[in-house]
């Protein structure tokens, strides 16, 4: 029993020193980072010994076991709590954290394992106990997880004593050894005890020597504790703030040794912070300058507030002082430059009048070259000064205006309600309110000036108005552009009009068109009636005409959907404009052989030369000669290019006149819309606009030349298209025709004298009609079938429209065929591409003919169909 004591007596010790270590670092937990995690350590070890004494005195090779096993969890936990304790000492939480997550997902399932050894029984196989008196040694061959685990918690505390020691060599002195202790304290027990595994060194027979080790580095740590209290949370704060001081800060022991000092401290003595205890030159003059008492310091040109105060009351350095140098530099340069700035004060007075005087100048240059109107106002109302642009827009001497009233001033004339609204302005800006109204004025020519007119109050310091502010902007241009904006829109508004008007007037046309073809089909030729019936189909294509006009001016329809021949065109203008102007002007037109046709609607054609023609009659007053020609012209890619054409045929189309001509800023004007030189109600400078919109459209370009005095000569260069062959007329006796394929049709028409129509022409053509005056009526015949061969329906019908209406039936019934009908000449967005359009109105013929076609595709495209 003594031999046993005797040998527990190491064990028992370094128990003892490590309990005590780690009650140091409890206590301190609460004000030094990483102590608790550390004395967490120190406990772990604590319980590893007591682990290690029960093995010694285990009876048998299970006890020994268990107890051996069982040690294993305070083992590990020795690395965790190490990597805890540096992650806190060096706040480096990611890094340490990071580790300290992969050490815990290897190393505790292992070490979980290897505890419960005795009841699974898979890693003591070779286990057994050497004779080792008084003990007995416990030894066994270690398996892969006992060295996974060894090797984890060795990885361990290296890193955290790695951490601790990289964050210490940032910092200097003691700080730098006392973390270097700590590290060496934390890791030293683990790697010292592994290598004595590794190597075979043996402690009483026991081949673990972990209790010396323990020992040893708990008196490690204890010194570190007590060499300058290393885990005080003191010298990270003072590398935190202090070392980031602007003020310089030293140490000094009773000896006049400096024994620390910031980075500040450093720059200003030229310290070396490997070798802080050697005083520089700067330092001993320091510390002389203190000792003779002076309480500021001069170095390098800079001057220094010198302060010393006792650091070291109740420490282990007694005697030692704190001394912060503040630097004055800054303020003593102050000083110095508010007296050059004194010095400097008369200049800068001089400078700044000459600015104010400068600034008065341009004020006043602001004033007298405004176009705007301005002045100013006393608050009793009269004129203390205006502007030039006043005085020439009042038309007087700048005398009859100053000292006036501004309500008696010439700029209102005798307009009372005008005079009583400015005196009602005066009042408000008088009281500090803004003031604004719409005035007119009468220049001595007579012109009538609509001037934008405000009244502004100026306040003096005390908030009080000193003075008025008058403007004025002369808005008569934008007024002007304003009553030309509403011209427009109601022209506008207008068209929309003219084109609804026109699209019911072609419905009506189509029914007078198409029974009046019909009832001519069976009148004798030459009868009464039938002079009659022809001078009613002569009547409808007047007013065919008139429509397709109307509808281009609702931009119903689009320039250039068809063809106009120019030598026809040319002879129907030339009856037209000779009485439009008059006799004392000359009218010249050729056309040369083969021009031909140009994709154009004769309308907007007709409207273009008229345009240009009457612009040159008002060009010349006097009379002289218009000369209109035509002639055909190819364009090669170059050509083509220059003139901002497609290649290939064009028309040429000139008008020239001997007047005036133009100006070349007039020139650059001249088809921008509301520009005009003619006197105010004579011209809304639209004519040259719109030529250039409809040639534009149709692909063409407009050029024009012109001189003061030579004239002015456009050209228009038009796409030219080959001639159409000129449309046979029918025999009388045969209005509709017959033949091809016949079917069953439906007809979907809202107005009842169309549909009769469309009836009695696709009868008389031997088709099988059936009427609906609705799209929903339409599609319960389709569902009550049979099903039509062909659907003939209305674009536009209340309720169901004839695209929705085709739509339904072809989702019923696909490949249904469908004619759509439209008062419109153009085809609407929502009809498909591949549907023909017949437009209001049409003559029998034309529908037949359609019908048929449109029956014969079909069938066309059902035979390939079936061949496929």
């Amino acid at each position: 029993m003594p031999s046993t004591l005797v040998h527990l007596t190491p064990v028992i010790a370094s128990a003892l020193l490590v309990a005590l270590t780690a009650r140091a670092m409890w206590r301190d937990r609460r004000h030094t980072p990483g102590a608790g995690a550390y004395a967490a350590a120190l406990i772990a070890q604590l319980v590893w010994l007591v682990g290690y004494a029960g093995e010694l005195l285990a009876p048998g090779l299970d006890h020994k076991l268990l107890w051996d096993d069982l040690s294993w969890l305070p083992t590990t936990f020795v690395g965790g709590a190490a990597l805890r304790f540096a992650t806190e000492r060096t706040a480096r939480r990611r890094a340490g954290d990071a580790l300290l997550l992969a050490y815990s997902v290897v190393v505790a399932p292992a070490a979980l394992w290897i505890a419960t050894e005795r009841w699974h029984g898979a890693l003591r196989d070779g286990a057994y106990v050497a004779d080792a008196p008084p003990f007995g040694a416990l030894f066994y061959p270690f398996t892969e997880i006992d060295v996974l685990v060894s090797l984890a918690v060795l990885l361990a505390v290296v890193a955290a004593a790695g951490l601790v020691l990289f964050d210490a060599w940032g910092h200097r002195g003691r700080y730098r050894i006392v973390s270097a202790l700590l590290g060496l304290g934390i890791a030293g027990p683990m790697v010292f005890g592994y290598f004595a595994v590794i190597v075979g060194i043996t402690w009483a027979g026991q081949r673990d020597i972990a209790p010396l080790t323990f020992g040893s580095f708990a008196l490690v740590t204890a010194l570190a504790l007590r060499w300058g209290r290393g885990l005080e949370v003191v010298p990270v704060a003072r590398e935190r703030i202090v070392e980031g001081l602007a003020d310089a800060i030293l140490v000094v022991d009773a000896r006049d040794r400096i024994i620390d000092a910031n980075a500040a401290g450093r720059a200003v003595l030229s310290l070396d912070a490997s070798h802080a205890l050697e005083p520089s030159p700067g330092a001993r003059a320091l510390l002389d300058a203190i000792r003779d008492g002076a309480t500021s310091f001069e170095r390098e040109g800079r001057r220094f507030d010198v302060r010393v105060s006792s650091v070291g009351e109740g420490t282990f350095e007694r005697d030692a002082r704190s001394i912060v140098l503040h630097d004055v530099s800054a303020l003593h340069a102050a000083n110095t430059e508010l007296r050059a700035v004194r010095d400097d004060l008369e200049r800068r007075v001089v400078e700044r009048t000459a600015e104010v005087v400068e600034r008065e100048r341009t004020l006043r240059a602001i004033f007298e070259h405004s176009i705007q109107l301005m002045g100013l106002v006393a608050r009793d109302g009269r004129v203390v000064r205006v502007n030039p642009a006043v005085v020439r827009l009042a038309g007087v001497e700048e005398h009859a205006l100053l000292g006036r009233s501004l309500w008696d001033s010439p700029l209102w004339g005798s307009d009372a309600e005008q005079i009583a609204r400015v005196r009602d302005g005066l009042a408000r800006a008088a009281r500090g309110e803004a003031f604004r109204m719409l005035a007119t004025h009468v220049d001595s020519g007579g012109r009538v000036h609509h001037v934008d007119f405000s009244l502004s109050p100026v306040l003096d310091a005390s908030g009080e108005v000193a003075l008025i502010v008058a403007e004025g902007r002369d808005v008569t241009e934008l007024r002007a552009l304003e009553e030309r904006l509403h011209h427009l829109q109601r022209l506008e508004a207008l068209g929309r009009l003219a084109g609804s008007v026109a699209h019911d007037f072609n419905n009506l046309l189509a029914a007078i068109t198409g029974n009046a073809e019909i009832a001519r089909d069976g009148v004798p030729p030459g009868s009464l009636a039938a002079d009659a019936l022809r001078d009613v189909l002569n009547a409808s294509e007047s007013a065919t005409t008139l429509t397709r006009q109307l509808l281009a001016l609702g931009r119903k329809q689009p320039a250039g959907i068809g063809a106009v021949d120019v030598a026809t065109a040319f002879e129907k203008l030339r009856g037209i404009l000779a009485p439009l102007l008059g006799s004392e002007v000359r009218l010249v037109t050729s056309c040369a052989p083969g021009t031909g046709e140009v994709r154009l609607d004769p309308g907007p054609f007709e409207q273009v030369v008229m345009n240009l023609a009457l612009n040159a009659r008002d060009a010349m007053p006097g009379g002289g000669t218009l000369t209109i020609s035509a002639e055909q012209r190819s364009f090669d890619e170059h050509d083509a290019r220059a003139r901002d054409v497609a290649p290939g045929d064009h028309v040429v189309v000139s008008v020239a006149d001997t007047g005036a001509g133009m100006s070349d800023e007039v020139k650059e004007r001249a088809f921008e819309p509301f520009f005009t030189t003619k006197p105010e109600g004579q011209g809304t400078g639209l004519g040259l606009a719109t030529v250039y919109g409809i040639v534009r459209n149709a692909g063409g370009v407009v050029e024009l030349e012109s001189a003061p005095g030579r004239g002015t000569r456009f050209e228009i260069v038009l796409p030219r298209v080959e001639p159409r062959d000129a449309p046979h007329a029918a025999p009388a006796s045969r209005v509709v025709p017959r033949g091809g394929r016949q079917g069953r049709i439906l007809v979907a028409e809202d107005r009842p004298d169309v549909s009769a129509v469309i009836q009695r022409v696709l009868t008389l053509a031997g088709h099988t009609v059936v009427l609906a005056a609705t799209g929903a009526e339409a599609l319960e015949i389709l569902e009550r079938g049979p099903v039509p061969d062909l659907l003939v329906t209305d674009v536009r019908m209340p309720g169901m429209d004839g695209p929705t209406l085709a739509r339904e039936a072809r989702r019923k019934h696909p490949g249904l065929g469908v004619l759509f009908l439209s008062g419109y000449a153009d085809k609407p967005i929502d009809v498909d591409s591949g549907d023909p359009l017949l437009a209001k109105p049409f003559t029998p013929a034309a529908l037949a003919d359609a019908v048929r076609d449109l029956l014969e595709r079909d069938a066309a495209s059902a035979r390939g169909a079936a061949t496929r």
